[in-house]
């Protein structure tokens, strides 16, 4: 779990819920916590799952449901739609640079302090930036080595049907 970016997010959200009249719910809070223990990119039944096992609440998909809708709202995380799916990615308060698999879904974090040279060079019109997220996508070393070798398989069994054809 990302402790300080959790702490952060969890005072954000008490002082949101005080300031706006609302209820503070074990549920929402445990909601929060959930999110910001996956490490990669998730997705709603995802979450489902990690609270179902890690929960002592019976929490219902609408309380999960609404407390990610309030989340993207108060900047928490992101809803990133790829591939005709929501996928939810807990929003770092910091600048960050990351790659993600778009097989296995795992993400790694990069250092960031070149790019965030880089990127503060850049004169950004009508627009006061407080972070960044670059993000790679594309396939890690081990999704793609599982990929050649089932390749390989797939011409050398091609090849045994074409010899025993003839």
């Amino acid at each position: 779990m990302k402790i300080e970016s959790f702490n952060i997010a969890l005072e954000r959200l008490k002082e949101y819920i005080s300031s706006n009249n609302r209820r503070n719910t074990p549920e929402r809070e445990e909601v929060l916590r959930a999110a910001y223990s996956l490490d990669t990119r998730f997705t709603f039944s995802q979450i489902q799952e990690y609270i179902a096992t890690h929960s002592e609440y019976n929490i219902s998909n609408t309380t999960i449901y609404n407390s990610m809708k309030l989340f993207v709202e108060l900047g928490f995380m992101r809803c990133v739609r790829q591939n005709s799916c929501s996928y939810y990615d807990i929003s770092l308060t910091s600048n960050s640079c990351k790659q993600i698999c778009r097989i296995c879904g795992k993400t790694t974090y990069l250092d960031s302090k070149k790019v965030s040279r880089l990127i503060e060079g850049i004169k950004l019109r009508r627009f006061s930036s407080e972070a960044f997220t670059l993000t790679f996508d594309g396939i890690c070393s081990t999704c793609k080595t599982k990929q050649t070798r089932a390749a390989h398989k797939r011409v050398k069994n091609n090849k045994k049907k074409v010899g025993s054809i003839n």
